[in-house]
């Protein structure tokens, strides 16, 4: 069986993510949040939360709120995270976000648009 037929948070590697390796737009977005000194940053489809840990790093009052529909994920998520009081992880379905309008400065979709079904 190939990893597309087991759960996210069972083939998942979070080791995978190298934060030398950042995408262009990414590393220009991390710019900003490092000249304003933080933001609050979203992650939708978050997973694991492999990424978490690259936003927070680049200021010091920055907060990131990830969510993901895949409670196996999350769990993984918040054992990762449990330590860290800046990293906010939500259950949610992006159909029906729980988060007013305006709540973030910046929303970070990378692979996660191709698992809407809209």
């Amino acid at each position: 069986m190939g990893r597309g037929h087991l759960p996210y948070g069972a083939w998942w590697d979070p080791d995978f993510y190298n934060h030398t390796v950042v995408f262009p737009l990414e590393a220009e977005i991390g710019r900003l949040i490092e000249d304003r000194g933080g933001a609050t940053v979203c992650i939708p489809g978050m997973g694991t939360g492999y990424e978490a840990i690259y936003w927070i790093e680049r200021g010091k009052s920055t907060i990131v709120v990830g969510f993901d529909l895949s409670l196996s994920s999350l769990r993984i998520a918040r054992q990762i995270y449990s330590d860290e009081r800046r990293i906010e992880i939500v259950q949610a379905d992006a159909d029906y976000l729980p988060f007013r309008q305006g709540a973030f400065d910046a929303v970070l979709c990378k692979a996660f648009l191709r698992h809407m079904a809209n």
